[in-house]
């Protein structure tokens, strides 16, 4: 439950037991007239207290039932409290792990970066013609510019175009 779901329950609460609390008055200011009266029978004194009885168990019945409410939001709210610890580590986990995976993509990048710079452009752009843009976009950045230039140079000129547009992009981002 939210903050305030739990006051405006708090808040009912109060307002019901004093609901029962002025309505128990007003029974009891009723029996107290209705005693001083001596025309009324014992009858209906009876029935007065019983009545009178009958709301004060029922207002008791409802503070239990408050209580209980009450402790039923503070298990919720603790269970939610402990869930969130659970996930605040749970995303530094994956946060760790992504960082770590980043960098072994750099570096496995960049190894092959140097792998396609020593061999011979015409090579490097048949075997990068095969890749996806997006992974000959990251080796050519990784590689000096003067490699990367010599393999533009030697891909099929539709491609170099789109390539070099990718580059452009992420180099302005």
């Amino acid at each position: 439950m939210t903050k305030n779901n739990s006051k405006l329950l708090t808040h009912n609460s109060q307002l019901l037991t004093l609901n029962l609390i002025i309505l128990l008055s007003i029974l009891t200011l009723g029996f107290k007239c209705n005693k001083s009266k001596k025309s009324e029978s014992a009858e209906a004194e009876v029935d007065t207290l019983t009545t009178v009885d009958s709301l004060t168990l029922l207002i008791e019945n409802k503070q239990t039932e408050l209580l209980e409410l009450d402790s039923i939001i503070k298990l919720k709210r603790d269970s939610l409290s402990q869930r969130e610890t659970e996930l605040i580590t749970r995303e530094q986990a994956l946060d760790k792990a992504s960082q770590k995976i980043d960098l072994t993509l750099k570096h496995s990048s960049a190894k092959l970066s140097k792998i396609y710079e020593t061999m011979e452009p015409s090579k490097s752009a048949s075997v990068m013609d095969s890749l996806p843009d997006e992974n000959v976009v990251k080796l050519l950045l990784s590689m000096k510019e003067r490699s990367s230039a010599r393999i533009l140079e030697v891909l099929p000129p539709d491609r170099a175009a789109r390539i070099t547009q990718k580059i452009m992009r992420v180099k302005n981002e």
